[in-house]
């Protein structure tokens, strides 16, 4: 039975160790397609290797795979602007992916059993996976580790503070460059192994626990936005690194408060009669959850206690169930799902200031 779960376990936790750190950049970039996008150009140059002849998996079908995603590194880092343009550079990473699954499409149509192939693709082989890939992916990760350690002041400041890359005179589009070079490396390995939809959807369900210092940043951004005054939190990338073991806390305090209400929620799903009411239940547990897991970040950015969170948020239980409810509906929708981690800080964020703040206690 090991034998069978260590492999992919161990493949997993590679993989999460270089895209949690990865996502807060692009997070950080505003660019929330980008892995998506790049993950479907890996996945193009793996499709048109299988047109040409090579095996899936083989060398040549990586070959093909990094050369389709340096393509995308260059036009996602050409069409970086400092200033708001006509075309946002998120819809241009849109049409990317738009075209590069299209003609996916088009070539696999022209491949035998390419139906297959781009199944392949899009769910990996992540339960077969053996450990010399797992070996060989992580080998290439720590290489991909010490080059970002080694510039990582470049990078940490073109994507936290560009403002600041700019006053210094940096070539932003140079560095972005070789950033989404190395993000493509990164997912060249990760998509046969996990796939496109596990690479970008699955994994992006951490992002609540690894990101959670930024979006306390990103809480006291759009509140410096809509009021004009700082936060006392502050600090910039300072306080990113000395809140980060706090926030983790904060996450994981956040989920033992659903497991103990999800378990006696998950018994009563199981007794008949009774267990009709568990759909409307469950929307609601999720509504609060939601709720609570976005309303935390603003809150705790004026030293609101968890218990005064929920204190204060119970006291607009109406206001919270439909802010939460809201967010519920849009993690079903496919597509859309992936905004819901920005778009509910942002309206926990506005709640706050709009709503919650006029009864909140003195911190």
């Amino acid at each position: 039975m090991l034998d069978l779960i260590l492999p992919p376990l161990a493949a997993c936790m590679v993989i999460v160790a270089i895209h949690s750190y990865l996502g807060l950049h692009i997070i950080a970039r505003e660019v929330i397609f980008v892995d998506l996008s790049l993950a479907q150009m890996a996945a193009l140059g793996s499709t048109v290797a299988i047109f040409a002849g090579s095996d899936p998996g083989s060398t040549m079908s990586y070959v093909y795979a990094l050369g389709f995603t340096t393509i995308g590194a260059g036009l996602f880092a050409l069409t970086r602007t400092h200033e708001k343009g006509r075309v946002p550079q998120e819809a241009i990473i849109g049409i990317v992916y738009v075209v590069a699954s299209a003609a996916a499409i088009l070539v696999a149509d022209r491949v035998p059993r390419g139906g297959e192939a781009i199944k392949d693709i899009l769910v990996g082989s992540l339960l077969w996976v053996t450990w010399p890939a797992i070996l060989k992916m992580a080998a290439v990760y720590a290489a991909l580790g010490v080059f970002h350690f080694v510039l990582r002041k470049r990078f940490l400041t073109i994507s936290f503070e560009p403002e600041t890359a700019l006053a210094n005179g940096w070539s932003i589009r140079w560095w972005d460059f070789w950033f989404y070079l190395s993000f493509g490396v990164v997912i060249t390995l990760s998509v046969p192994i996990a796939g496109v939809l596990l690479v970008f959807y699955t994994f992006s369900l951490l992002t609540n626990l690894i990101a959670a210092p930024f979006n306390g940043l990103l809480a006291e951004a759009v509140e410096r936005k809509l009021t004009g005054r700082s936060t006392e939190a502050g600090g910039g990338l300072a306080r990113l690194a000395k809140d980060a073991v706090a926030s983790i806390a904060s996450e994981l305090r956040k989920l033992l408060y659903f497991a103990l209400r999800a378990v006696p929620l998950l018994i009563l799903s199981l007794i008949p009669v009774v267990n009709v009411a568990a759909p409307l239940l469950w929307f609601l547990l999720m509504a609060w959850m939601l709720t609570v897991e976005y309303a935390d970040y603003p809150m705790g950015n004026h030293g609101i206690t968890f218990p005064g969170q929920r204190k204060l948020l119970a006291s607009r239980r109406y206001l919270s169930l439909g802010f939460g409810g809201l967010m519920t509906v849009v993690l079903m929708i496919p597509g859309l799902n992936f905004l819901v981690i920005p778009a509910g800080v942002a309206g926990a964020t506005a709640m706050w200031v709009e709503q919650l703040s006029l009864s909140a206690p003195e911190a």
